[in-house]
């Protein structure tokens, strides 16, 4: 008899060209020691789909580790593209280059940025607000 293997719920990503980003939290778990994403009705996520094109997907594992200095949780990011399955795509050469070449797909992962940011009070982005910020063409 075959073992029954539960799914990972941080298999699951949300993918925010379906999705509606405001329906989703951030959470910490019952010891306080991690965090992670949860949508409204309970469904929990190990990171985004900020692209789905015809043979592949970028896709961004998101995980949190508690600062011992600031305590509060330090966002990792690492972005990947997968196949429809989810298989990672190999590199063509040596160097890894996740480029973000489709409009939409920035768009998706400033939105992903912008809702990391407003839980500031759970998340550290250290001083990225005062660092950076999008001015115009003009401005620049």
């Amino acid at each position: 008899m075959g073992v029954n293997k539960q799914p990972n719920p941080f298999d699951n990503f949300f993918n925010l060209e379906e999705n509606d980003i405001t329906t989703l939290q951030i959470k910490q778990n019952s010891a306080k020691d991690n965090c992670y994403l949860e949508s409204i009705n309970g469904v929990i996520y190990g990171g985004f789909i900020l692209i789905v094109k015809q043979n592949v997907k970028t896709i961004c594992k998101t995980l949190f580790y508690k600062s011992k200095t600031s305590n509060k949780f330090i966002t990792r990011l690492e972005f990947r593209k997968v196949d429809n399955q989810g298989i990672p795509k190999k590199p063509n050469k040596e160097d890894v280059i996740i480029k973000f070449t489709d409009g939409k797909e920035v768009a998706n992962f400033w939105q992903m940025i912008n809702f990391l940011q407003g839980f500031n009070h759970l998340v550290d982005l250290g001083d990225f607000e005062s660092k950076y910020k999008a001015v115009s063409f003009d401005n620049y």
